[in-house]
Order: structure tokens, then sequence, then C-alpha cells
């Protein structure tokens, strides 16, 4: 058996940091040209993960050793969450979709005058409020997103602001939930409570959610006719309206700190029974084998598909990372930034900064957190910062281009599941354009900024004292 201190032993390759970090630019590369060839097929990033993988064994000094790096960050216990989570939720998503809930909320739209750009603001209020009950953008996102972004089109939204208002929500919630597995991260690499932090961190949340809804409302209305949304009308249809209790029900089982796998579970169970007792479904929608062709079909089975493409490229990339961190790119870049800070206001852009940066390496927020929060924690201390005001700058600045930048999971599975309003005559949208419309994590960006350099929400150890 390996002793713990062969386990913790430094990856080294070839070319040394570059050799490293080279099969990182591989994916981007890849992720960058997916984007411009305007093909965000989730299957698409598979072979360029997996091409990147094997040039990192091949630039590897031990490529046993490499592997076993591999594995090991494949199997850890949150990848298996993310993993579950993704095919269960995609099943709900698809239940609430077939069941007619789009049509239900175009019909409550037109009831209360809700099109265009009010729409786009409406649909970045609800995700906020999915994303902060919930915990989490990925569930946000695989939940809202087959229903708001086919409602919203129709409507008259502009499709890539529409689905930056649901990707930003989703960033809503992940930022200040406190089931939030970002938010748990933070306070717990800063020693200090979650209540604590959340409520610090409204200062943070309100006005960049607050600016962010004024400018879905501003440039989220599209170029619908009025008269085709009048044709919509017709066939809107209240019928759909019970499923909101599946949502609802996911809601309250998370709050009540069940967890999130037994609450999509629950989800399943009860959408399934709403949707066959209200005649909106029956039990061969969602499972029947078909003998004639020699296959499974149904809603169940179509919603787990949903789920693969984002599975597998999750399990890849965190592969990629823990490679990564096995080969010291963290630690040289925690070193390095504490040999240059003199004062708490360049402590607290440097904390930010390096968030950003190990983000953009790691490409998961909690990981980054992660990394990066015990050098927060030590340079906090060393000028007094207080430990909310560290979790707060850590949560914040991992929030940003987590939602933005194109070759990030939450990004590329939006993308991916704008293919439901394929159905209705909207566009499926790259993950570039996404993410340039997300304007709460551009917000998000601005605050942040300008509360380091102003000093606004900024406390210190001895003003608990």
């Amino acid at each position: 058996m390996e002793t713990e201190e062969k386990k913790k032993a430094s990856l080294r390759f070839h070319g040394g940091l570059l050799g490293a970090v080279f099969p990182f630019f591989v994916v981007v590369a890849g992720a960058i040209y997916l984007g411009v060839a305007r093909t965000p097929d989730i299957y698409g990033y598979w072979p360029i993960v997996a091409f990147a993988l094997v040039v990192g064994m091949l630039l590897a000094k031990k490529r046993h050793r490499y592997t076993e790096i591999l594995i090991e960050g494949m199997s850890q216990p949150i990848v298996m969450i993310m993993v579950g989570a993704w095919l269960f939720a995609s099943v709900i998503g698809n239940l609430m979709y077939e069941t007619g809930l789009v049509e239900a909320l175009i019909w409550l739209s037109l009831k209360v005058g809700l099109t265009g750009g009010l729409f786009t603001g409406a649909t970045f209020i609800i995700a906020s409020l999915v994303g902060t009950s919930t915990g989490t953008s990925v569930g946000t996102i695989i939940t809202c997103t087959p229903i708001l972004y086919p409602a919203g089109y129709l409507l008259g939204s502009h499709p890539a602001v529409l689905m930056g208002a649901i990707i930003g929500g989703g960033a809503f919630g992940d930022n200040l939930s406190p089931i939030s597995d970002t938010t748990i991260a933070s306070a717990y690499t800063q020693r200090t409570d979650i209540g604590g932090v959340v409520k610090s961190r409204l200062k943070y949340a309100l006005p960049a959610g607050g600016m962010a809804l004024i400018l879905y409302i501003i440039f989220g209305k599209g170029s619908t006719a009025i008269q085709e949304v009048d044709a919509i009308s017709q066939t809107a249809s209240p019928r759909g309206l019970p499923m909101l209790l599946v949502p609802v029900l996911i809601v309250i089982l998370c709050l009540k700190g069940r967890h999130l796998l037994e609450a999509l579970f629950w989800g399943m169970l009860a959408g399934s029974l709403t949707g066959i007792l209200f005649g909106l479904i029956t039990f061969k929608d969602l499972f029947r084998l078909e003998r004639e062709a020699g296959s499974a079909q149904g809603i169940i089975l179509e919603g787990m598909k949903g789920g693969v493409g984002i599975s597998i490229f999750t399990i890849l990339l965190i592969g990629l990372v823990y490679s990564l961190q096995a080969a010291g790119v963290i630690d040289r870049l925690m070193s390095w930034a504490e040999r240059v800070i003199t004062s708490a206001r360049q402590a607290e852009f440097m904390i930010m900064l390096s968030t950003i940066f190990t983000n953009l390496i790691m490409i998961q927020n909690t990981v980054t957190i992660i990394s990066v929060g015990e050098f927060a924690r030590q340079t906090g201390e060393r000028f007094d910062i207080h430990p909310n005001r560290r979790a707060n700058i850590l949560d914040v600045a991992a929030n940003v281009f987590q939602h933005i930048v194109p070759y990030m999971v939450t990004v590329i599975l939006i993308s991916a599941y704008s293919q439901y309003g394929e159905k209705y005559g909207a566009a499926k949208l790259t993950p570039l354009t996404i993410g340039l419309h997300n304007y709460h994590s551009w917000m998000l960006l601005v605050v942040l900024t300008l509360a380091i350099m102003s000093g606004y929400g900024q406390r210190f150890l001895k003003d608990d004292r």
C-alpha cells in the first residue's frame, strides 16, 4: 500500500510548469474552436478533453502516477454527486417540458402581461429564487432552461439575453444560498459561520442583482412580432400549471436540509404522478419498450440521456484538474502572491485575482475556493481582514467567470440545453454568446472591484473586539 507521502508526491512534467499547463491550453483551444464554429454540442467536448488527457500522459515523467492522479480526481465524491444531480435533474426538466409547462407559462405570462424584456427580467428573478433555494447554478440551469427559454422566446424575449438571465439567476443563487457548496466552502476555509457570511454577502449580491435586473429588462426584448405572440396565445394552455408543484417540492426539501439527490428523487416521483393524475402523460410516456425497433423509449430515458453528455465531460475534466493540482501550479501562484502584498487592499485584490485566475484553470468554482482558501485565510489574517470579508471575496470572485467563460461547465451546459428552444424556432446558442449576455456575473465583478477599491463592506478582526 502506498504511503501518505507517496500519494501526495508532486507530479512532474517534461517542460516543467508549461508542460503541466499545456493540456489545459488544449481544452481552451478546443472550446474556443467549437464556439467560433457555432457547434456547442456537449459531445464535441469529449474528444477534446480526452486528447488533452493523452497529451498530459505523454508529457508526464511518471505516466503510471499520472493515471493514478486521473483516477483519484475522477472518483471524488463531489464528482459523483454532480453526475447524479445532472442525470436526475435532466429527467425532471424533460418531464416538465413534455407535460406542457412551457405552454402553461406562456398562458400565465400573457394573462399578467409579461412579454419581451419584462419576461426576461421575470426569468432572472425566477432563476435567482430557484438558485438560492437549491444552492446550485447547475440545477437551476437544468430545471429552468427547458421551460423558460422556449416560453420567453415565443413571448418576444431576446434569446441570448434570456439565456443570460437564466444562468445569471443560477449564479446569483450559487453565490448567496446558504446551502450552496461555494458558500459552505468559502465559510469553511475561512473558519467562520455560514449565517454570518450569507448576511454580509447581501451587500454584494443585491446591488449586483439589482443592476443586472435592469439590464435584462432593457436589453431583453427580442424581435418576435406582436401578431406572432397573439397567435401563440391561441395554443397556450394552463393544463401544465400543476407541474409547478415539482420545483416547489424540490426547493422545500432542499431548504429542510435534505440531500440534493434525495430531493431530485422525490421530484421525479411527484412529477410523474402529477402528470399521470392530471392526464398530461401516461405511464407508457414515462417508459416503454419498442419491440419492433428493439429499443427502450420514454421521458425518463430521454431525460437521463440529456445528462450523459455533461456528466462524461465533467468526469474527464476533473481528472485534468487534479493533474494540475498535483503538478503544484496553484502552490506556485500562492508563493508568488505572498511576496508582493504589502497592504490590506492589496491583499484583497490578490485574493480576488488569485481566485479568478485559479478558477480559469480549475474550471470549477468550489474546487477553486478550496484551492485558494488557505492562502486567503493566511494572507487576510496578516492584515487583520475579517473572515466574512475574505469568504465573500472568495465566493463572489469564484462566481464571476465560472458563468461567463465559454469553456466553463455551467456555460457549456446551458448552451447544450438551448436545444429545447429549437422545437419552437429558437436558435441553439453558443457558450460564448450566452456568457457575454450574463449581465449578473459581470455586475458581480464590477461590485467586487468597487468594493475593494472603496472599502465598501470591509471589516477587520478588530471590529469584533
